[in-house]
């Protein structure tokens, strides 16, 4: 009961100064809402790249064809190091983004050199 005699909303025998449950509604009603709110703000997210490149299944699609042609190649596990290959791997989502998507989001194309310097950056220096 609470110290004006009424039971606890929160059903409870604790006074209000030491209920544990003091407050204990609002924690959940905030958390609720915190769920809902960054649950929106991923749909929102998703709603706007699938505007800028396309459905992600057709990504896909395109990125694992792109890499199923490149690791047929005798240089894929022949020559290529692990760097190599990743370069190439994220090199093929941003042609899957372009090629299914806006071919002028300019932040594709300079993710492609982005990607190209990092793998340039670490090859061995010639005559090493």
């Amino acid at each position: 009961m609470s110290s004006n005699g009424t039971k606890r909303p929160c059903g409870c025998l604790y006074s209000d100064l030491n209920c544990p449950h003091q407050g204990a509604s609002i924690v959940v009603v905030k958390d609720s809402l915190d769920d809902l709110v960054e649950a929106t703000m991923v749909e929102a997210t998703l709603r706007e790249r699938g505007s800028r490149y396309g459905d992600f299944y057709d990504n896909a699609s395109i990125s694992q064809q792109l890499k199923d042609i490149a690791e047929i190649t005798p240089g894929w596990n022949n020559r290529l190091t692990l760097l190599h290959r990743e370069g190439l791997t994220m090199i093929f989502q941003k042609i899957a983004r372009i090629l299914n998507g806006d071919p002028n989001y300019a932040d594709n194309w300079h993710d492609i050199q982005g990607y190209a310097k990092l793998v340039e950056d670490r090859l061995p220096k010639e005559g090493k």
